[in-house]
C-alpha cells in the first residue's frame, strides 16, 4: 500500500478529515498527520483512525497518528503535485515486485527495472547503463520512487 492508496482509504472512510498526509517517518512506520476543516483532531477520531489502520493497513508496519500542523515540527515537508504517471501507479497501490518494475518501466525510464534489491526498510534502485542524473536530483528522483513502494520503505538510488 503506498502513501497515496492509503490516503483515498482514509478519505473514504474519513470524509470529515480535510487535511490529511501520509508518510513514512521511521522504518516500516507510517505516520498519519490529519484534521478536519476546523483544523481539529480529536482523541476519538484518533482513536478510531489508528484501528482502522490496525485493520486494514500492512501488518509490518506500526501506525501513528498526529495532528496535521505537527508535520512541521517533525520536519515532514508537504507532498507537491506528482507526475501523473506516478501518481497513477501510486493510487493502484501495486507495490508488489512485479507491480513495482511495471511502475518503473512505465514512469522512470533512466531506473534498470530488473536490478532492484532490498536492504532492511530501503529498496535500491540502479541507473541503467549509460544513464545520468544532473547534479542533485538523485533525492527528487528517490522522493518519486518512494511514491510507488508500501508506506515504511524508502527507496535509494545508485550508479548516480
Amino acid at each position: 500500500m503506498t502513501r497515496i492508496f492509503y490516503e483515498s482509504m482514509i478519505k473514504d472512510s474519513f470524509p470529515e478529515l480535510q487535511w490529511l498526509r501520509v508518510c513514512t517517518t521511521e522504518a516500516y512506520t507510517a505516520t498519519v498527520y490529519a484534521c478536519d476543516a476546523n483544523l481539529h483532531l480529536t482523541e476519538r477520531t484518533r482513536r478510531k483512525l489508528h484501528g482502522f489502520l490496525q485493520a486494514n493497513g500492512m501488518v509490518s508496519c506500526t501506525y501513528k497518528v498526529k495532528h496535521y500542523f505537527d508535520m512541521q515540527k517533525d520536519l515532514v515537508f508537504p507532498a507537491g503535485e506528482l507526475p501523473s504517471a506516478v501518481r497513477v501507479i501510486a493510487q493502484k497501490g501495486y507495490v508488489t515486485a512485479k507491480g513495482v518494475r511495471m511502475g518503473i518501466e512505465l514512469a522512470f525510464p533512466n531506473i534498470d527495472p530488473n536490478s532492484i534489491t532490498v536492504d532492511k526498510n530501503a529498496v535500491l534502485f540502479t541507473l541503467k547503463s549509460g544513464a545520468s542524473l544532473p547534479p542533485g536530483a538523485s533525492g527528487q528522483l528517490e522522493l518519486l520512487l518512494g511514491e510507488i513502494l508500501p508506506v515504511g520503505s524508502v527507496a535509494k538510488v545508485t550508479g548516480a
